[in-house]
């Protein structure tokens, strides 16, 4: 089972890049809540692991320089661990998207609770209206190499 310090670290090589590097951290189910939600949901780990996974692989087709970076904090007493993760590059021409050939930087704080060696609670904070421009972007990039 892995300590919460390992999976700090197995979070960061995600961040950085290797993506299969935090598949066996999640518990079956997560639960995860956003601010501004009045309410939490659940979701399998798996899932959220390769939903993650998905959105950095469109990014990186949205913006040739697209740059993650992370700065992860443990406090190993309470089992937490916080992530600062900044995504930001520019965009590729999407034809049909309000978003195209701009700068994007998008802040995200994930607050993440381990228990028995596994990831089973996210709490997310990041600007709500900035979060929906870069899913406007994935959606068009997403459409973009359905029609190609």
């Amino acid at each position: 089972m892995p300590t919460v310090v390992e999976i700090a670290d197995l979070l960061e090589r995600r961040a950085n890049g290797d993506f299969g590097a935090a598949d066996d951290v999640w518990a079956d189910e997560v639960t995860v809540w956003r601010n501004g939600s009045q309410s939490e949901f659940q979701v399998p780990g798996k899932q959220r692991n390769e939903r993650t996974r998905a959105e950095l692989e469109v990014l990186q087709t949205a913006m040739p320089d697209f740059h993650t970076e992370s700065i992860v904090h443990v406090d190993e007493a309470a089992s937490v661990i916080i992530e600062f993760a900044t995504w930001s590059g520019h965009t590729v021409r999407i034809p049909g998207s309000a978003v195209e050939g701009e700068y994007h930087r998008f802040v995200q704080c994930f607050i993440y609770l381990v228990e028995n060696g596994k990831i089973t609670h996210i709490d997310v904070y990041d600007d709500a209206a900035t979060g929906r421009r870069w899913n406007e972007l994935m959606t068009h990039t997403r459409l973009l190499k359905l029609v190609q």
